[in-house]
This record gives C-alpha cells, structure tokens and sequence, in this order.
C-alpha cells in the first residue's frame, strides 16, 4: 500500500519486484507509457535523477491509482524535488497528514456505509461498476491493471471506479489487491433506476452479439400463445432464474457472464 512508504523510487521499485517474474520487462513498459527513454527511466528509480510531477501524474495512473492516492505519489515526489529544507519539512508534515488521514479512512470503511440515491445513481450509470465489482472476485484480476486490459478499459476510469467500490464497501482491499466486498446492491422493482440498469447491460449484449463468440447465446422468439400459456412461461422463467443465481453463489469464481432475459407481452 503507497501510504506506507515516504519515498516514491522505493514504492516503485517495490511495485515492480511484486509483479511476475520479479517484474522484469516492467520498467520498459513504465517508459512506453511515459514516452520516454528506458536510460532514462533506470537513471530515475536506479539512481539520483528525480521525475518531473507531469510524468509522475502520467505514471501514477499506469499504476492504476485512486485519486488519494495519485494525491500521495505527488507529494512524495514533490518532496524528493524540493530545493530547500523549509519546503521538504512542509511537504514530510502532508505526508504525515496523508498516512494518518488513509488509516481514519480504512477504519470508517469498515463499518456499515449508506448506499445513497446518489451513489445508486453512479453505481448504474454504466455497466461497468458491477462489471469491475465482480470481476475483482476473479482469481489474479484483483487490480487496477489487470482490470483494465482484461476488461478492455482505460486505467484511469477502472480506478475511478475502485475508489468508488471501496468508497461503499462493494470492494474491499487486502494490501493492494482489490476484492469483492461482502455488501450487496439491489434495486426495487419501483426504483426509476431499474431500466437504466437493464439497459446498460442489453447494450452490452448487442455488444458482445458483433464478436460472434460460439460460446455465448442469444435468442429472439416472438410467439402467439394463450393465456395460461403466457403465464406458465413466466413462471418457468422466474424458476429458472433463482436456479441459475443460486448456482452462481455457490460456485468458483472464474469467469464473468450476465444473463439477460426478456419476456414481455406486446398485445
């Protein structure tokens, strides 16, 4: 976790170490994504050049932080390129501020949190608060990187996202891995919230239609049928609905699927 480090060369280096294969290859992708040269890049975090806070913003969101602690990397690197001894004093006193102010934070996380309207309201503007939500229950998909390349969205918006999850423990964070928290959503037949919610994932349904996947499918039947037929149906629906999600409670969590059912009467 970056709140327990006071220099962000170590937190880096460290970063890298954990990745596989002790990280190598790492610092040549770190200076694609900068633009900049690899020399460059081993002089940085091998030696005493210090980055600039652009590339340090770039970076931090190569590491897939939350806005905190973007926040953080800043200051330390603000502090390592502070010219005068009164500057680095200020800047070791936010850092102190910072590291007491993230331990408050994980403490209130820990309790019970209101799901407001307003954060409803966020958690289904799109599809992917509950994408990543779950995803993040997948063996080695626990982090902001891994997240956005297999989810195939941009790192600063899966973090966004993170921040968001852990805000309202839909997530929560052993160390720096992020996973599925224990809480629960749900919204009331009544909510104006629930179409929003079925249209984010019918889109990415039709989505999923253009890759033809052989694995996945899809069914359009328009049918004429009686009374007590139309009502049988929807009851042999709902039956096979609770089945399906009683099976996915009880099962290993290695893939990512959504179910997508409609059944309505048009006469």
């Amino acid at each position: 976790m970056i709140f327990k480090y006071r220099c962000y060369k170590r937190y880096v280096n460290d970063w890298v170490l954990r990745k596989p294969k002790k990280g190598r290859g790492q610092y040549k992708k770190i200076s694609e994504y900068l633009g900049i040269n690899s020399v460059r890049v081993s002089q940085i975090f091998k030696g005493n050049q210090e980055m600039s806070l652009e590339f340090a913003h770039k970076l931090s969101s190569y590491l897939g932080h939350s806005e905190s602690e973007m926040e953080y990397f800043l200051i330390l690197v603000a502090k390592a390129r502070a010219g005068t001894a009164e500057l680095k004093k200020v800047l070791e006193k936010r850092i102190s501020q910072a590291q007491a102010e993230s331990t408050d934070l994980k403490t209130r996380l820990s309790q019970d949190v209101t799901f407001s309207e307003e954060a409803k309201a966020i958690f289904y503007s799109n599809w992917y608060y509950s994408g990543i939500r779950l995803t993040s229950s997948i063996k080695g998909l626990d982090n902001a990187n891994a997240l956005s390349e297999k989810l195939d969205l941009p790192i600063d918006t899966v973090s966004r996202v993170i921040e968001f999850l852990l805000k309202y423990g839909l997530c929560i964070k052993e160390g720096e891995k992020v996973k599925m928290g224990p809480k629960r959503t749900h919204l009331e037949s009544s909510s104006p919230l629930v179409s929003r919610h079925h249209q984010n994932w019918r889109l990415k349904a039709i989505e999923s239609m253009q890759k033809q996947n052989k694995s996945n499918l899809f069914y359009s039947g328009p049918m004429s049928l009686s009374k007590s037929a139309l009502q049988a149906n929807r009851t042999d629906l709902v039956d096979m609905i609770k089945k399906l999600s009683d099976r996915s409670l009880n099962d290993r969590e290695e893939h990512l699927a959504c179910l997508n059912i409609d059944w309505f009467q048009i006469l």
